[in-house]
């Protein structure tokens, strides 16, 4: 789904949306073409929060390998 792509209940783009997107959209695009230009992926994207998920709801909670790790990624990473 792109940004003009979002759109409001009625339909069409609110105000708000059409800002964002003209705001946002060239230093998006500019920092995605500035790394795949030089080959290299900005720093501060390299970094995740990584939160333990428990595989299934009955194991047990005390056991650390009932636990898969799930990163939340910055956005942009998953763009590059």
């Amino acid at each position: 789904m792109g940004l003009t792509s979002l759109h409001t209940k009625q339909g069409g783009q609110s105000m708000g949306q059409k800002t964002f997107q003209y705001l946002i959209v060239p230093v998006v695009t500019d920092i995605v073409n500035e790394s795949l230009s030089t080959g290299v992926f900005p720093t501060c994207l390299k970094r995740s929060l990584i939160h333990p998920l428990l595989k299934k709801q009955d194991l047990d909670r005390e056991n650390l390998k009932n636990y898969r790790p799930i990163a939340n990624i910055p956005f942009l990473s998953k763009v590059i």
